[in-house]
């Protein structure tokens, strides 16, 4: 808890004459009754200097504000921060035209501001120009520049919270429909950001249209959160029609925000919109996008390792399809079963399901003009070729993954072709047409930073891992840059703050990271070892252990991983050091010894063959082997 402590009288007076200049002259006793009344107070000090310039009369304020005072607090003779920040805005407040008043109870539903062009077109009846200028002069409205250069009004956070409560009070009809409205423009918004930008990309890019959701979170959040509880309200009064109005806000939001939340790997918050947008839509009676929103939830279980709720999400499903025999629920039903079935390693089961999906598609396609799901069979045969590619099946899966490239770059939005090139250039590698997967590997990385798909950036990097030991020339890219590491890593902190519990667990229960997810650290481990800016490793490791309080003495693979990535991300510091590399490889050997009978290994010794390459590649041991070092792991252990 930090105590922000108010100015101190001669701070106070000094902010006091920069604001009111030259032309305004407050008698002494006048200065210290305002001294007392403000308490140091900024936001305060501020408005009263406000309002003795509109009413050019220091006495004449402190009159009002007196005045206001025994009425709303009569019993108090001395009042503190909250209260003299309270008359000041109710003394503003009732100055304020009606206009005025508008326009702030509808800025108020834009907690991360709203463009100034679209304000202006709101009130394209109204002197706007004026109002706004006025309303900046008491502080009740600022402005700011987005980071796509949007010009936004925004109402400072004591502001808010007073007109919140102002329009509770008032409870006018006049202020229902303006939340109505401005939560309804709010929506309308995201619908045509999702539907021009991230769907379609025409009206520009989806990178472009990330950004934009990015910007307009703090709305979309707060118009989501109103539409529930508004819709709560009225389930309550049994009045279904108004219900069905802010159900329909909470479905389209939803929507809108799926592919969003996957992209930018707010697993979270993509959960809660899902659900609640799954629970809206069945209400309304909309089931083939209730059953978009239960694939949308299905991808975020998957990509958290959340097994159990992908269970419950296919079973709840299956039920929606018996229950409505509609065929794009029968779809999404088959295909959330091939990836619970893909998750639990049952690739053949997994192949049947989304070969079974792709066909029905395929007939839907073939009878309507609408080919909005067309991306969505080529997922669909993403999906079959993975099945392929888990089982080293590369032969298989090369070609499907070659036929959804040209569709997909040809049709498709640029979302859905990152995560191709990703699998693709991997079949590749592994297929022996090593130069032309890496290749592959660096598009992928391009248009995962591009679209702020930054989980995916580090799915890649680590992927690179797997052939960095005998092509350490990999790391000659520009994309492979320290900006680049820093986002993956950071990523992957994301990946392990949606484990449930795992701050607490995490010294208890060491085998609580999933397997997948620490194979994924060693490879990008691997990977960043061997580039010049190895140090992100450094800085990756101190945070997590500080962030998710690691007890890095307990012997557990995670633990090993954070050593060995501050041992190696560390080199360049210690290896010329007198004392230091001695037990400074001795930690990287037992670390090594410990994480080698750990998961995605692939022989005893495949993390001591990347070790004698590193330590080759850094000139720490030119003979090195993976036998030597093994064998010196087990003497360090011996000593």
């Amino acid at each position: 808890i930090f105590e922000i402590k108010g100015l101190a009288p001669e701070e106070s007076i000094s902010f006091i004459e920069e604001l009111a200049g030259n032309n305004i002259i407050i008698p002494e006793t006048d200065l210290q009754w305002i001294l007392n009344f403000c308490n140091g107070h900024p936001l305060t000090i501020k408005l009263i200097v406000t309002l003795i310039k509109y009413y050019k009369s220091p006495t004449e304020v402190i009159r009002i504000l007196d005045t206001s005072a025994k009425v709303e607090h009569p019993t108090r003779n001395k009042q503190n921060k909250q209260t003299s920040l309270s008359i000041c805005l109710n003394t503003i407040y009732h100055i304020l035209s009606q206009e005025q008043k508008t326009i702030l109870h509808f800025l108020k539903f834009y907690p991360g501001g709203l463009k100034e062009l679209y304000a202006a077109q709101q009130f394209e009846n109204t002197p706007f120009l004026k109002n706004k200028a006025e309303l900046q002069q008491f502080f009740f409205i600022e402005t700011f520049t987005d980071p796509l250069q949007f010009e936004r009004i925004y109402i400072p956070n004591p502001i808010r919270p007073f007109l919140k409560e102002k329009a509770e009070k008032e409870e006018t009809a006049t202020g229902t429909s303006i939340e109505k409205e401005a939560i309804t423009n709010i929506m309308l918004e995201a619908v045509y950001i999702d539907s021009n930008y991230i769907e379609t990309e025409k009206d520009g890019s989806l990178a472009y249209g990330i950004m934009r959701l990015e910007n307009e979170l703090p709305n979309l959040l707060s118009a989501f959160n109103i539409a529930r509880k508004r819709a709560s309200e009225y389930e309550k009064l049994d009045d279904v029609d108004k219900r069905d109005e802010y159900l329909k806000i909470i479905a389209f939001l939803s929507s809108s925000m799926g592919k969003f939340y996957f992209t930018r790997s707010y697993y979270q918050e993509g959960s809660l919109f899902a659900q609640v947008g799954i629970k809206a839509y069945i209400t309304l009676k909309n089931y083939t996008q209730a059953a978009m929103q239960y694939m949308y939830l299905a991808q975020i279980q998957s990509r958290i390792f959340d097994i159990k709720g992908l269970q419950e999400t296919s079973v709840n499903l299956e039920n929606l399809e018996k229950q409505t025999h509609d065929i794009s629920v029968k779809i999404k039903s088959l295909w959330v079963k091939g990836i619970l079935d893909f998750e639990t390693n049952r690739y053949n089961d997994s192949r049947k399901n989304l070969i079974e999906a792709s066909k029905l598609l395929e007939k839907e396609l073939e009878k309507e003009e609408d080919q909005s799901e067309f991306g969505n069979l080529q997922l669909l045969k993403i999906s079959i070729a993975k099945t392929y590619e888990y089982e080293n099946k590369f032969a298989k899966a090369i070609p499907i993954y070659k036929e959804a490239l040209d569709n997909l770059t040809k049709k498709c939005s640029l979302e859905n072709t990152g995560s191709f090139y990703h699998h693709y250039a991997y079949c590749m590698c592994k297929n022996g047409n090593w130069q032309e997967g890496i290749n592959y590997y660096y598009l992928a990385i391009e248009d995962f930073s591009k679209t702020g798909q930054f989980e995916y950036i580090g799915n890649s990097i680590s992927d690179l891992g797997i052939f960095i030991e005998d092509h350490p020339e990999i790391m000659n890219h520009p994309i492979l840059n320290e900006r680049t590491f820093s986002i993956a890593l950071g990523a992957l902190n994301n990946q392990l703050s949606c484990i449930p519990n795992l701050k607490e667990q995490i010294n208890i229960n060491p085998d609580i990271v999933p397997f997948p997810l620490l194979g994924k650290i060693l490879l990008l481990i691997k990977t960043i070892s061997f580039s010049p800016y190895s140090s992100v490793l450094c800085d990756w490791a101190a945070k997590t252990r500080e962030d998710f309080s690691i007890d890095i003495s307990k012997i557990s693979y995670f633990a090993a991983l954070l050593n060995l990535a501050h041992c190696v991300g560390g080199v360049n510091e210690w290896k010329n050091d007198t004392d230091a590399p001695k037990w400074m490889i001795n930690s990287i050997l037992q670390c090594s010894l410990i994480i080698n009978g750990g998961p995605d290994l692939k022989s005893q010794t495949r993390v001591f063959y990347w070790l004698a390459q590193w330590m080759k590649f850094y000139q720490l041991q030119s003979d090195a082997t993976a036998e030597s070092l093994w064998k010196q792991a087990i003497n360090s252990l011996k000593k």
